[in-house]
């Protein structure tokens, strides 16, 4: 069975309000630059253990006094996790949880917001070390590597793009069987696609599309070029492969693709590439490259922007077998090919901000968060499906940021870690944080760092 979703990232929607500055409030003083500390800045990062004795415990506080924006991480031995973290003032933490130390592995010195963070991580057993690289790219366009063997940087794109990296795809030397090189796709605001072979960018697309990448799928393979699909602001689909572009869908939609949750083909499993399709109109859409047409699974009918999907399929042409889908007004509904629609979540007057999710034997299972800073996890085999809150309003910041390791025999509580941006109403200047939220979920792309484990 193929498991795939599609979760929000804040990072590029932070750089893209026009006044993301209000949020750092610089004073001066004998100390050098400093941000003000208030509900806008935050930064904290928290962590949920739901294996062994479910509660919250504060990995860091509000100190940076910066909104984390994107972060990646992994667990070893179902202990706290190893996290890798982006903040709004551009400076990148690390967490060792074996010392329960972080270290700053990136000061404020790039004077841009990190976008998107993607992280390897490696653990050795016998001296119980790990070793990690990290690729950011920035809200200036710029793409940076890091490897905690050297403890440094280096640069592999500078400014020239003019544009934030809205998303990023990465495949480490030691997955890439073509070449063994560190391979990066970004996709950029304006619709530009660019492609890092190891060496040297190649351009894949230009800003002729004259609309945003908004939603993006990646697939490296034994090949020289990677395989794209890319969703734009103006609704359409576009796919990449073996060098030349195929539009899947035009802009007749009228509504901005919103989010996308992508099965690609597999030959030798006889599965097809598969495509669902969230649009801000509520609608949704599904295409399989052996039909080569899309199907409407769902009409404009929710009046409310899907922001996030995650959907499980057999590859065969057929409709999603199970799927989840996350509404703006904070409604979760549940799609099967058997039944149809059925809603699981009404809207309680909070925007979803973001959804992982996994489908397993024991049960289908999500972890959603919300912008009044409240968690609820869902198990359809635990308490009739219902969703169980583990956390209220109490952070008054929203968890943006977030990763959640599952318990795929379906008896524990996930294990969660995330961080704090500003909720919805904070006075934080004259930023629009309805825009700002409603600009991040656009921001979707296929997570998979604990699929594959969980599948196995």
């Amino acid at each position: 069975m193929k498991f795939y979703y599609s979760m929000a990232v804040l990072g590029a929607a932070f750089l893209a309000s026009n006044s993301a500055e209000a949020a750092q409030t610089k004073l001066r003083g004998s100390g050098g630059r400093h941000l003000k500390k208030n509900v806008c800045s935050t930064g904290a990062v928290e962590y949920y253990n739901g294996w062994e004795s479910p509660g919250w415990d504060e990995l860091h506080d509000n100190g940076w006094e910066s909104p984390g924006l994107a972060i990646a991480s992994t667990w070893e031995n179902n202990g706290k996790p190893y996290v890798v973290y982006g903040l709004q003032n551009g400076s990148v933490q690390y967490y060792d949880p074996d010392s329960n130390m972080w270290t700053q592995i990136q000061g404020e010195g790039w004077d841009s917001a990190v976008a998107n963070i993607q992280a390897q991580f490696n653990y050795d057993s016998s001296n119980n070390e790990m070793s990690y690289q990290v690729v950011v790219g920035l809200g200036n366009g710029a793409v940076m590597h890091y490897t905690s063997g050297s403890g440094s940087w280096t640069q592999l794109h500078g400014l020239g793009w003019d544009s934030s990296a809205q998303a990023m795809y990465v495949q480490w030397p030691s997955d890439n069987q073509y070449n063994e090189a560190l391979r990066v796709v970004v996709g950029l605001e304006d619709g530009a696609t660019e492609f890092w072979n190891g060496s040297s960018w190649i351009q894949l697309h230009g800003t002729g599309w004259s609309a945003e990448t908004t939603a993006m799928g990646v697939l490296f393979g034994n090949t020289q070029y990677p395989q794209v699909i890319q969703g734009l602001s103006d609704g359409a689909v576009e796919y990449y492969n073996e060098g030349s572009w195929t539009e899947l869908h035009d802009d007749e939609w009228d509504s901005s693709v919103t989010s996308m949750a992508i099965q690609w083909a597999d030959a030798s499993q006889g599965l097809d590439t598969e495509i669902v399709v969230g649009l801000a109109d509520g609608s949704t859409q599904f295409y399989s490259s052996s039909e080569g047409s899309w199907t409407q699974l769902h009409d404009e009918g929710y009046s409310s922007e899907v922001v996030a999907i995650c959907a499980s399929t057999g590859g065969t042409g057929a409709e999603p077998q199970t799927m989840f889908q996350g509404l703006q007004d904070g409604a979760i509904e549940y799609y099967s090919k058997s039944t149809g629609w059925n809603q699981i979540k009404a809207s309680s007057g909070t925007d979803l901000v973001g959804m992982n999710c996994v489908f397993t034997e024991a049960g289908n299972q999500i972890v959603a968060t919300f912008a009044d800073g409240s968690v609820e996890y869902y198990n359809s085999e635990v308490d009739g499906g219902a969703f169980q809150t583990l956390q209220g309003e109490g952070w008054n910041n929203a968890m943006y940021a977030f990763n959640a390791k599952f318990d795929t025999s379906g008896v524990d509580q996930p294990m969660i870690v995330g961080g704090l941006a500003p909720e919805p109403g904070a006075s934080c200047g004259n930023i629009n944080w309805k825009k700002v939220i409603k600009k991040a979920v656009k921001l979707c792309y296929n997570y998979c760092e604990d699929i594959a484990e969980l599948a196995a």
